[in-house]
């Protein structure tokens, strides 16, 4: 399907249940209604460059949908990828918004890009077993089961969310580790047979409102072999307070970072542990003048994991890096 700058929307339904159509190109097309490519099992390919606003269902069970083309779109509605099995990557640099059961039961999704993202929703990438990692560096909401049953799962960075809603981890094996700097709310079973689930930090100014201590449960922390971090100030409330009370031997305070910059020999130090993420190094070197490219060696001998992504990107002098305990790197952690 290609059609001129005449068409700026496609209809409800318009090609519904269509069993011939392959690629579909429209670019001039800002909207498309519900149900518009609704189970076009042959449908391989589609560009839509302007378009902000994607309804319902749109290319639900499009089984051969394998290229993606949404670089503008800023709303995509419920179930809109539902069972697109041979979609492996998508990138929304725009999107806002991410609705019910999105990408739900997308087998093969394995990379997305959602910079903007601010509300991810319930289901929305259930079943997606090939997702290794996930990046939402503007995400306040995670949905009810939102990450359900993505057992290769091993990466998450949201450093803004407030919100894990109920089942939202659950059956994540490959889960060991979360930061959640900002978190004021964890609901029941959020993290549910994350099995490899042992450690999480918590950085919020108050603390966090555990709604039922059965979010860690199956996990390494409710089999008293995990750890739990916040802030120093609020060990004792944690210790104290309704459901975390229950893990009270497990939490401690988070090792607050300290970083060091030596511009003679190009050496970046420190005795951070568990809480590092590209925020603070961004913080760090922005607060004292510091090029990344004048970065020559790291050192870092407590490093436990690196909370976030990218957190060492952009240092293209770096020729020596030191983290002896350190057994798990984020993803493009040393790009560029």
């Amino acid at each position: 399907i290609n059609l001129d700058n005449s068409a700026s929307f496609v209809a409800s339904s318009a090609f519904y249940n269509n069993k011939t159509v392959q690629t579909v190109n429209l670019p001039y097309a800002t909207s498309v209604g519900n149900y518009a490519f609704y189970r076009c099992r042959s449908l391989t390919q589609v560009s839509l460059p302007v378009c902000k606003y994607i309804g319902m269902s749109v290319f639900y069970e499009c089984s051969s949908l394998s290229q993606v083309n949404l670089s503008m779109c800023e709303y995509i509605s419920d179930r809109v990828f539902n069972d697109c099995s041979s979609l492996s990557q998508v990138n929304l640099p725009m999107c806002s918004y991410i609705g019910n059961g999105v990408f739900q039961l997308c087998s093969s999704l394995s990379q997305v890009s959602l910079p903007m993202c601010e509300s991810v929703n319930t289901n929305a990438f259930d079943g997606c077993r090939h997702l290794t990692s996930i990046d939402l560096p503007m995400c306040s909401n995670i949905g009810q089961q939102t990450f359900n049953d993505c057992s290769s799962l091993s990466q998450v960075n949201l450093p803004i969310c407030e919100y894990i809603g109920s089942y939202a981890f659950r059956n994540c094996y490959s889960l060991s580790q979360i930061s959640l700097p900002l978190c004021k709310s964890i609901y029941d079973y959020a993290f549910w047979f994350c099995s490899s689930f042992n450690i999480i930090t918590i950085g919020y100014s108050s603390v966090c409102n555990l709604k039922n201590s059965n979010a860690f449960s199956k996990t390494q922390i409710t089999s008293s072999t995990g750890s739990i971090y916040v802030p120093t100030s609020l060990v004792d409330a944690y210790k104290s307070a309704p459901n975390w009370s229950y893990f009270s031997t497990q939490i401690f305070p988070i090792i607050e970072p300290s970083l060091s910059f030596d511009s003679t020999t190009g050496l970046l130090s420190g005795n951070c542990s568990v809480l590092i993420s590209s925020v603070e190094i961004n913080s760090f070197l922005s607060d004292n003048n510091i090029d990344r490219a004048s970065i020559t060696q790291i050192s870092l001998p407590y490093l436990t994991y690196f909370a976030g992504f990218e957190t060492f990107a952009g240092c293209s002098n770096l020729i020596s890096v030191s983290l002896p305990v350190c057994d798990d790197i984020g993803a493009q952690t040393f790009e560029s």
